[in-house]
């Protein structure tokens, strides 16, 4: 009885500050994008510190890698969660989720080709970067910019379908898999600059960083958010967990 007691006696967060907290969140990227916009416009498109930051095997690709690999954790504990609940089918997919945030970390940094030194060779050597990953072979190359668009604009409006939806069906999948508002600002960025990078004239961007706006490897700091976005979204899931455990 007394363990009871103390478990209900935590303190929980009160709605309100849970409220800010998601407010605060939904700003974050927000003012990233605003910065680099107002640094690529006022200062220079290809700002040196700037160019350093988003650079192959630079600050915001390693920090991309590990955002996915603390979210492969996360996922696991989301998933075990969901186990012990009883809900297996739930469990299951966060389990194959999980492992997607693992592959998608390791392919951000080629499977570690520059942290170990070894040379691309067999199938990889026809890897457009010249890299060890997958996602820069023939076919699956053509599909990247068109995942990242429909992943952005589906991450973003997701929580307006299921808004007003209460049917029962639907309640598991609402509660465990459908991002809250607060992300979306961690998705449509995503989206809509891919959609940019594929429709804009070349004065806008271009492949020689030279001269234009943007460039391709300005998708690194919008990866980065996106990958925050995932984060956010699992995190999520286990606060929410633990706070039922702890009612």
């Amino acid at each position: 009885m007394g363990k009871k007691k103390n478990i209900k006696n935590k303190k929980q967060i009160p709605p309100k500050n849970f409220f800010k907290i998601k407010l605060i969140v939904f700003f974050v990227p927000i003012i990233f994008i605003t910065i680099i916009l107002l640094i690529k416009t006022f200062v220079s498109p290809i700002y040196r510190p700037y160019i350093h930051f988003i650079s192959e095997d630079g600050p915001v690709e390693y920090l991309t890698f590990f955002v996915y690999a603390i979210t492969f954790i996360v996922s696991i504990l989301v998933a075990k969660s969901l186990r012990k609940s009883k809900l297996k089918r739930e469990a299951i997919l966060f389990f194959i989720i999980a492992f997607v945030f693992m592959f998608i970390a390791i392919e951000e940094i080629s499977w570690g080709q520059r942290i170990f030194g070894f040379e691309t060779s067999g199938i990889f050597s026809e890897s457009t970067q010249g890299e060890i990953n997958i996602h820069d072979l023939r076919p699956f190359e053509y599909f990247e910019d068109p995942s990242f668009i429909i992943i952005g604009f589906v991450g973003s409006v997701l929580w307006i379908v299921f808004l007003k939806s209460s049917k029962e069906k639907f309640r598991s999948f609402k509660s465990f898999f459908v991002p809250g508002w607060y992300l979306m600002t961690y998705f449509i960025p995503v989206a809509i600059f891919y959609v940019v990078l594929n429709l804009a004239p070349p004065e806008v961007t271009v492949q020689n960083i030279s001269w234009g706006f943007l460039f391709p490897k300005d998708q690194e700091p919008f990866e980065l958010i996106l990958a925050l976005g995932f984060f956010g979204f699992v995190l999520s899931n286990y606060i929410q967990l633990r706070r039922v455990k702890a009612i």
